[in-house]
């Protein structure tokens, strides 16, 4: 078991240079108030630093004002006492680690962006959590939301629906069982990967057997099975191939969707990179003007290097897009349609 306190919380707004500060002690705090005062807004901002995207909305006004908010802990475990302090700015959050080092992410607009799904690991990781939860098609590890709720009860929805004090917990199947059976250490044999793949096959199954009896129910066929009592080695050679040819052809069919999917979204963030693109050659500092306070970009060292460092990423993340892009279109399996669709005919 890993056990967290919280120390010190301390905010900063730099619009209006006003902090806030409090300090926690070990054991159970109190925080009373009359309405409005502000007990929620605390809360909601300790789970806002820790990355939890969920209560922006309600911070929306915090926020726009360039708020800094730092978090001072400490993780016991094993009997040992490590001393973290986490600062989130934005979109951008920094851990410092009992070693002093730095630990940075960017970019956590999104709970499915690479670096919120790279920081929800590092705090998986950092406090013991493990759970893993079923999506559409597959099981993944529990958004952070999931780590915070024995521990919150919103405002909006109450005791009665704890489980909703988090908005997106109910696209996860079966949660409120997987929930509560991690909570409560219960275990069972199950393999669900395996579980999802066989029920994934089944399905492919039982739309080629709903096909091939749509087949067999025409005319061709029904001649075919009344040939079949006069030349029953010869219907029945002939039935097998055509069944394999249009297994074959609803294969290629399914990979084709597959791979126009895939090609969309590939182009669609591909036009998304080219914009950034356009858009930071538009900033270059010391001439451009900031697109947030129309103040010009300062010309110093830092700047220029994040700059630089900014465009050099995405213009290196857009010409890896374009040469995965180029190796899905020299995948394409129309040939492969085309010369089936000629062998069933």
């Amino acid at each position: 078991m890993k056990k967290i306190t919280y120390k010190e919380f301390f905010v900063f707004n730099k619009i209006k240079e006003s902090a806030f500060n409090e300090s926690f002690i070990s054991g159970v705090n109190i925080i009373s108030g009359r309405n409005t005062s502000g007990k929620s807004t605390l809360i909601q901002s300790l789970l806002y630093t820790f990355g939890i995207n969920d209560e922006k909305d309600n911070l929306q006004d915090i926020i726009d004002e360039y708020t800094v908010f730092c978090l001072q802990f400490e993780l016991l475990h094993n009997e040992d006492n490590h001393q973290y302090t986490i600062i989130r700015e934005s979109d951008s959050i920094y851990i410092k680690t009992p070693s002093g080092k730095i630990e940075r992410f960017e970019g956590l607009g999104a709970n499915n962006s690479i670096e919120h799904i790279k920081l929800k690991k590092y705090l998986h990781d950092l406090f013991g959590f493990s759970l893993e939860l079923e999506t559409q098609s597959k099981i993944s590890p529990a958004s952070l939301e999931v780590m915070f709720l024995p521990y919150y009860v919103s405002q909006s929805v109450g005791w009665v629906y704890i489980r909703n004090s988090f908005s997106n917990l109910s696209f996860y199947k079966n949660f409120k069982e997987d929930y509560l059976d991690y909570y409560l250490g219960i275990t069972n044999e199950l393999d669900r990967d395996k579980y999802i793949e066989l029920k994934s096959e089944k399905n492919i199954l039982t739309n080629e057997i709903k096909s091939i009896n749509k087949q067999l129910s025409n005319d061709k066929f029904k001649t075919a099975k009344l040939l079949d009592e006069k030349f029953g080695q010869e219907a029945n050679s002939y039935i097998n191939s055509y069944n394999n040819a249009f297994k074959n052809l609803t294969e290629s069919r399914n990979n084709i969707v597959k791979l126009s999917n895939k090609q969309s979204l590939m182009k669609a963030r591909l036009n998304i990179l080219n914009q950034t693109e356009k858009n930071l050659k538009k900033q270059i500092p010391g001439n451009a003007h900031c697109p947030v306070c129309e103040q010009i970009i300062p010309n110093n060292i830092k700047t220029i290097y994040e700059y630089h460092q900014n465009l050099n990423d995405t213009q290196s993340t857009k010409n890896e897009q374009k040469n995965k892009l180029i190796e899905i279109q020299k995948k394409s399996i129309l040939i492969k349609i085309k010369l089936l669709n000629s062998q069933l005919t």
